[in-house]
C-alpha cells in the first residue's frame, strides 16, 4: 500500500507529523473540520489519522474510498468513532494504537482507586469549605494478595470491593455496568470507568449512588458531552 498524501484530523503531538514527513508524506494538518469539509478533503488523501473528536462514518468512508482514501488510523485505543465494518466493506484499511496509553490509563486508575478509598475529592471539597475534618477522611487498611487471578463477571460482581473498567465500547460491552449488575454488587462497591463513555450506564449509577449501593464513583469518560452534570449532587 502506497501512503503518500495523509491527512491529521485531530490534534496529534508534532512528532507523529515530524515521522510521517520525514518519510517524505505529504502531510495536511485540518483539525476541527464540519462535515461537509471531511467530504472534500477525505477523497483527496490516501489517509486520514483521527483521535476521538472526528467520526468517520460510513458516507464519509464511500466518499473517501471514490477517491484516494485507503487508510484509516486511529491515534488511540477506541474504534467506535469508526464505522469499521463500512471501512472493511470498501476495503479501507483500519489501523489504531491500543497500547499507547496503557501506562497512563494504568496509573490514573490507581490514582483514582487511591482517590476513593481515601475520599480525597470529599476532603477537597472539605478544605474549601474551611473545615478540617480529619477523622472523617481517615484511610482505611487495605489487605491485598500478591496473585491475579481471572474470574468470570457473574463472580466479580458480589466479591469486588473496587470495579475498574477497561474495555472497548463493542455492542456487548455497552452498558455493561448497569442497574441489574450493580444490584448484583457488593453494597458499597466504588465503580471507576478510564475506558469508555457507554460502558457505565451513567443514570443506573447515580441512582446507585443515591441508594448507597455504590459508594463512590470515578468516572474519566461519559457517553455524551452534558452527561457529567447527572453527577452534580
Amino acid at each position: 500500500m502506497r501512503i503518500e498524501k495523509v491527512l491529521i484530523a485531530d490534534d496529534i503531538e508534532q512528532e507523529c507529523i515530524d515521522i510521517l514527513q520525514s518519510k517524505g508524506i505529504n502531510v495536511t494538518v485540518k483539525t476541527k473540520q464540519n462535515l461537509d469539509e471531511l467530504k472534500v478533503s477525505l477523497p483527496a488523501h490516501d489517509a486520514v489519522i483521527v483521535r476521538s473528536a472526528t467520526t468517520i462514518t460510513r458516507n464519509l468512508i464511500e466518499i473517501g474510498a471514490n477517491g484516494r482514501l485507503k487508510l484509516i488510523g486511529r491515534a488511540g485505543t477506541g474504534l467506535d468513532n469508526i464505522d469499521v465494518d463500512a471501512a472493511t466493506e470498501k476495503n479501507v484499511l483500519v489501523m489504531n494504537t491500543p497500547q499507547a496509553n496503557c501506562r497512563s490509563a494504568a496509573e490514573l486508575t490507581c490514582i483514582l482507586i487511591l482517590s476513593l478509598a481515601r475520599h480525597v475529592p470529599q476532603a477537597d471539597a472539605s478544605m474549601k469549605a474551611g473545615k478540617w475534618a480529619r477523622k472523617e477522611f481517615m484511610g482505611e487498611e487495605i489487605a491485598a494478595s500478591k496473585n491475579i487471578e481471572l474470574f468470570p463477571l457473574e463472580e466479580i460482581w458480589p466479591q469486588a470491593d473496587f470495579i475498574t473498567v477497561h474495555v472497548p465500547l463493542i455492542p456487548t460491552t455497552k452498558n455493561l455496568i448497569n442497574a441489574e449488575s450493580l444490584k448484583k454488587c457488593k453494597k458499597g462497591v466504588k465503580i471507576i470507568n478510564v475506558a469508555r463513555g457507554g460502558i457505565v450506564n451513567e443514570k443506573d449509577l447515580v441512582a446507585a449512588l443515591n441508594s448507597g449501593q455504590v459508594s463512590g464513583a470515578a468516572i474519566d469518560v461519559f457517553s455524551e458531552v452534558g452527561s457529567e452534570f447527572l453527577f452534580n449532587f
